[in-house]
């Protein structure tokens, strides 16, 4: 369990331009470190062990399950709502949903970064047997 001052530990690192926090959850070292993407766009990395392979966020002969309490879930629609609006206007309410069976699906995906310290630290206070090992400057 991490503690109300641990996390303040970590936010103060995390919200400025530079920070690295180490976490261990069943062996694995989870590392959290600021990184720039783009000109003056900020966001926080998550490798485990070491590493970061995006593919392991898709779905996929490579997902890997172990990822999903540690990672930023993702989901988007396969199709627009501008899209099926025209589509059903196009065809009609009951044949677009005969003719068009995924209409409503939407594809899911995990993302090995967060675009600010607050989403990561609810998702990350929710997980059970994460240890706070460090902070690293």
């Amino acid at each position: 369990m991490i503690t109300k001052e641990q996390w303040e530990e970590i936010e103060r690192l995390l919200r400025g331009p530079f920070g690295r926090v180490k976490f261990k959850l069943n062996e694995q070292e989870i590392v959290l470190e600021k990184r720039f993407i783009k000109e003056n766009v900020l966001i926080i990395c998550v490798f485990i062990d070491g590493e970061m392979k995006q593919s392991m966020g898709w779905p996929g002969e490579d997902y890997d399950p172990t990822i999903e309490p540690i990672w930023n879930k993702r989901s988007r629609s396969v199709y627009s709502t501008k899209s099926k609006e025209r589509l059903t206007k196009l065809y009609g309410k009951r044949r677009v949903k005969k003719e068009i069976k995924d209409l409503d699906k939407k594809i899911d995906w995990y993302e090995p970064f967060f675009k600010t310290f607050a989403s990561m630290q609810r998702k990350y206070k929710k997980i059970e047997g994460l240890e706070f090992i460090d902070t690293v400057m």
